[in-house]
Order: structure tokens, then C-alpha cells, then sequence
């Protein structure tokens, strides 16, 4: 849900937003992955219109104290209350079954805008060289803030293609690149491996680079 926010719609381009019994994850060492802190709200917030609003919905009001302490600093102006079930959904459906008749609603409303812009997306690279030795091509990994591991390095002798595997981690966002390495011309040509698909991150440039330093 983040990564689709940040990337997929533009600032101020949504009317409202509705959240229908999100995971609680109720232990405290797994409140990092709860949906709704103040850095995720702050993102809806800069994606909702002037007057935009967001509901959520939930059967756990531990959940419902934790959400509202996330929203200052949000942009975003609170409200709750107790509401009889009337979603109809599965997990609504199945807390009815088990004897629970209230849940919690909180109401967000757009106050203040702050601008959370969608990550720039480079242009993918691909680079051209004179000479390569498959048996010498030993890209090496990364492991930082963007984490990047090579795996499945593959040799076609025949068409003197090689194809490696690289899984990309920076931040919310894992990925993985096949990257491909042929002969072209005189020359040599590497670059992903078929038609892109996947975000083309700064993650991605590099994974590309450390293949192209190791080809040289």
C-alpha cells in the first residue's frame, strides 16, 4: 500500500480513501509493520485533494488509540467514534460470529498539505563494451542501504550469452532484475534481460553498474 501511494498516484490526485480492517499486528515488537504511522499518513495525507478524507475501520481498538497517536504531524485532522458493523466484510463478519457488536471508526480529514514528491525514476542504462570473459564475470554484491546479491549466473556457450540474477532491496521496495549480457556487433551489450519489469530505481542503476564493472 505504500509503495503503490508513493509511486502510483501523483500529489493531491485522490478524493477519499477507505480502510476496511487493516492487519493490527497487536504485538509491539511488530508495530513497524502497522499500515498507519505518521510517515504513512503524512504520504495519504499529500495524496488526498484540499478536503480530501480517509476511514478507517477497525475491530481492534488498541489499534484504533494507535492510529490517532500517529496523526499530528500528519496534515491530516482526526475524528473517532464507536460504530455498529455494517461493512459486511469477512473479518467484520467473523468478529460478529465470535460476540463483538462495536468497532472503531476514525474519520481523517485533509487539513494541512505537505508535499511528499514520488521518487525520481532514472532512465535505465545499458552499456557497451569491446571484450568480455564469461569466466572472469564475478559481480560483486552490495549490502547497504541499497542491498544488491547476484544469484543464477547462466552460460549459453553457443549464443555466448550470460544471464545473472540480481534481487535489489532499498527500503519498502524488493525487487528482481534478470540482467543480460550478449554479443553485439564487435562488441558486447548488457542491460536487463527482456522487457523491463520492474521499477526502474536508483537500486536498479546500480545493480546494472556492478554487473558492467565486472564485465570490464
Amino acid at each position: 500500500a505504500h509503495l503503490g501511494l508513493e509511486r502510483m498516484f501523483g500529489p493531491e490526485s485522490i478524493d477519499q480513501a477507505i480502510a476496511l480492517f487493516p492487519v493490527p499486528w497487536p504485538k509491539d515488537r511488530h508495530a513497524k509493520r502497522r499500515l498507519f504511522s505518521t510517515e504513512f499518513l503524512t504520504l495519504l495525507s499529500s495524496r488526498l485533494r484540499a478536503g480530501g478524507l480517509a476511514r478507517i475501520v477497525t475491530d481492534f481498538e488498541p489499534l484504533r488509540d494507535w492510529i490517532l497517536e500517529q496523526v499530528p504531524g500528519s496534515g491530516l485532522a482526526a475524528r473517532d467514534r464507536t460504530v455498529d458493523a455494517r461493512e459486511n466484510t469477512k473479518y467484520e463478519r467473523k468478529w460478529l460470529e465470535n460476540g463483538q457488536s462495536a468497532f472503531f471508526e476514525i474519520h481523517l480529514a485533509k487539513e494541512t498539505h505537505i508535499a511528499v514528491p514520488a521518487p525520481e525514476e532514472p532512465s535505465v542504462q545499458v552499456y557497451r563494451f569491446e571484450s568480455f570473459d564469461p569466466a572472469r564475470f564475478v559481480p560483486q554484491n552490495q549490502v547497504g542501504t541499497v542491498t544488491i546479491k547476484f544469484f543464477d549466473q547462466v552460460y549459453d556457450p553457443i549464443r555466448k550469452i550470460v544471464l545473472v540474477r540480481a534481487f535489489i532491496s532499498e527500503g519498502r521496495l524488493v525487487q528482481e532484475l534478470w540482467i543480460k549480457i550478449e554479443p553485439e556487433g564487435v562488441g558486447w551489450r548488457l542491460g536487463p534481460a527482456g522487457k523491463l519489469n520492474v521499477v526502474p530505481t536508483q537500486g536498479v542503476m546500480r545493480a546494472l553498474e556492478i554487473a558492467f564493472e565486472a564485465c570490464r
